[in-house]
């Protein structure tokens, strides 16, 4: 029994330690790539996030983007009963211009 429990105590280091130097190399150079990917919208960069905890950094907050839609200055090219042709309209419906 007193076998096992030093045994125990030996191994006990060995199971704490953090990532050694080869790990964080790796995690480097796979976080690099997954930066580079297409498709990092997707799968994220999930060696770049344990790299963040084993350095302790703080986890980045996704930047929000506000997507506005263009203004329209003309919004349809069609028949206009009134000129008797096809006219250029705005967003409103009113005439801008007549072919």
């Amino acid at each position: 029994m007193s076998r096992f429990i030093w045994l125990l105590f030996a191994a006990l280091p060995a199971l704490a330690a953090a990532a050694d130097n080869y790990e964080i190399e790796r995690l480097e150079r796979k976080c690099a790539l997954e930066r580079e990917s297409l498709l990092r919208e997707r799968n994220g960069t999930p060696a770049c996030e344990q790299l963040d905890r084993i350095y302790g950094r703080p986890p980045h907050a996704a930047p929000t983007v506000v997507i506005r839609p263009a203004e329209e200055k003309y919004s349809g090219y069609y028949w206009n009963g009134a000129y008797g042709k096809n006219c250029t309209h705005d967003s409103k419906g009113d005439v801008i211009g007549c072919d």
